[in-house]
């Protein structure tokens, strides 16, 4: 009879061995699994595709460089504060997860006196290799365009303004090949015969 208390001891001993495994083998399986798709999910949700451009275009009183185009996913609630975002008609645009394309630019004011933007004819904006004009304060194919720093009040003599033109948008369709960058005319006064400083579009073959 204690020979079989005995028995049943050990295959109890042994029973209860192998649950412990069997449950240490399902949360490492698990942690393992969650680990590996949370670091997948951090790579994609990191990817950036950035294309370095650096080319200029200019015309009399202005030089236009197109630094660099970046685009990126991104989802609500990851920090970015844009102009548009605190929209609602954006908010209900954009999806949980959406893409940020972000073109770098640099405009250099050419002339001697200091450009002041209050008097203008024309409008800011990024024309996409397919032609779409996404402008600085408008919706162009379900997207909208933020512009950091918005609308500078000034661009001092001789000087080079960093210019960011933020796409949002659900859909990264966002062709930056042979982009234009379009800019007002500024005026001296506050009518046409007071003189301008002429702005336009900057075409930049890439």
């Amino acid at each position: 009879m204690k020979k079989t208390n005995k028995q049943v001891l050990i295959i109890l001993g042994f029973v209860a061995v192998a649950i412990v495994f069997f449950f240490i083998g399902r949360y490492t399986a698990n942690t393992t699994t969650n680990s590996a798709t949370a670091q997948s999910n951090k790579k994609i949700h990191s990817q950036k595709d950035v294309k370095k451009i650096n080319k200029s275009s200019d015309n009399d009183d202005f030089k236009i460089t197109l630094d660099s185009v970046t685009t990126e996913k991104a989802q609500i609630g990851d920090g970015h504060r844009f102009m548009s975002t605190d929209s609602f008609n954006v908010k209900t645009l954009l999806s949980k997860k959406y893409y940020i394309t972000t073109v770098e630019t640099t405009i250099e004011n050419k002339t001697n006196e200091d450009i002041n933007t209050s008097s203008t004819d024309g409008q800011y904006a990024i024309i996409d290799g397919d032609g779409n004009a996404r402008t600085a304060e408008g919706q162009t194919l379900l997207s909208y365009t933020d512009m950091e720093p918005s609308y500078p009040e000034t661009f001092p003599k001789k000087s080079k303004t960093k210019i960011q033109f933020i796409i949002l948008s659900n859909k990264n369709n966002f062709n930056s090949k042979d982009i234009k960058i379009q800019i007002p005319t500024f005026y001296k006064g506050n009518t046409t015969d007071s003189g301008s400083y002429v702005g336009g579009t900057f075409s930049f073959e890439n």
